[in-house]
This record gives structure tokens, C-alpha cells and sequence, in this order.
């Protein structure tokens, strides 16, 4: 779907990362100024809590991640292009980001925080 609209993609293995730890991806892809687009909820959520890079997290089924990123692919890129180290996570319901700055999930309207967010910091 993201090739078909324009968008150069790779897999982990197309880039030589197949056997890659998450981090290791992430940083790959900060260096390239490319998108970690990941399914992985644990990934996910360690990108929620501390962005690094660009990540986008298709939270849901496998089987319906291109259909949730094609419905909501607009406001991804929107949400992408307004910071560097942010993480959007998409599920069905919509689109919520995580900056490193803020450190919180917040909607796209900025409004409130979403619940299960943390603060900045390790301790």
C-alpha cells in the first residue's frame, strides 16, 4: 500500500536487518531520516514512552494494519512531519502520537493526554 501511494519501503530483511533487535532498527532508520512502521505492541509501547526516530505502531490484528494505516495515512504523515523524534501509534479508532518532547500520547487536537501515558525520565 505505501509503495503503491509513492512511499519507498523496506522490510528488515530487504535492509540487511532480519535478525535485528528493535533498537537496532530504530536507529537504522533515524540515521536514513526513514519510518519504523512496526505491528509489534512491546516495541510500540517502548517507542510511546521514549520516541526516538520516527515509529509508526499499527496497533491491531496483523491482518488489518495496511487497511488501518491506508484509512488513516493522511494524518499519519501529518502527525510525522510535525517532529523528529515522535512515535504515532494507529489502530481503527485513530491516530495518537508520543513526541519526545511532551513524552505523553496526546490526540491530534492536543486536548488531553490518553490514559497509560508516563512522564519524561527513566526514574
Amino acid at each position: 500500500m505505501l509503495r503503491q501511494r509513492g512511499h519507498p519501503c523496506w522490510t528488515a530483511g530487504a535492509a540487511g536487518l532480519a535478525r535485528a533487535r528493535d533498537d537496532e532498527l530504530t536507529v537504522w532508520a533515524a540515521a536514513r531520516q526513514a519510518v519504523v512502521v512496526s505491528t509489534d505492541d512491546e516495541f510500540g509501547l517502548r517507542r510511546m514512552r521514549n520516541a526516538i526516530g520516527g515509529h509508526v505502531w499499527l496497533s491491531g490484528a496483523d491482518w488489518d494494519a495496511s487497511e488501518i494505516l491506508a484509512d488513516h495515512l493522511d494524518e499519519v504523515l501529518v502527525a510525522l512531519a510535525s517532529g523528529t523524534d515522535l512515535t504515532v501509534r494507529v489502530s481503527g479508532s485513530g491516530v495518537e502520537r508520543a513526541a519526545e518532547v511532551l513524552q505523553a500520547a496526546v490526540d491530534l487536537g492536543g486536548d488531553h493526554a490518553v490514559a497509560g501515558a508516563e512522564p519524561a525520565g527513566d526514574g
